[in-house]
């Protein structure tokens, strides 16, 4: 388990670059759902899915997978899951600003 204070330091800074390249992740995939940019939410979806699990936020990896699974679905099928996945991304910011270095630190 991280304790000392250069480890907290050390998860502190990958807390932040993972909180950036998120919300970077999260704008494109804002802009791809009101453009019907499915393939693009389809796209970083997948990568946000992948780094959460790896940071160990299960729930954000979980939601992801939804959003994911729901732009699969309208590239495929053509199927329109713009406000579904309107509310989906309204609750990633919600994670993002709560995440904390403790949330990190839990997961070490």
């Amino acid at each position: 388990m991280l304790t000392d204070l250069s480890d907290d330091q050390f998860a502190l800074e990958l807390l932040q670059d993972h909180r950036a390249e998120s919300r970077e992740m999260l704008e494109k995939m804002a802009v791809a759902v009101e453009t019907g940019d499915y393939q693009e939410v389809k796209d970083q979806a997948h990568g946000l899915k992948g780094s959460s699990a790896v940071f160990g936020f299960k729930e954000m990896s979980k939601l992801m997978k939804q959003v994911e699974d729901e732009a699969r679905d309208a590239v495929d099928n053509g199927s329109d899951h713009a406000d579904s996945l309107r509310v989906h991304l309204a609750k990633l910011e919600e994670m993002l600003d709560a995440l904390t270095v403790d949330d990190f630190l839990d997961q070490a």
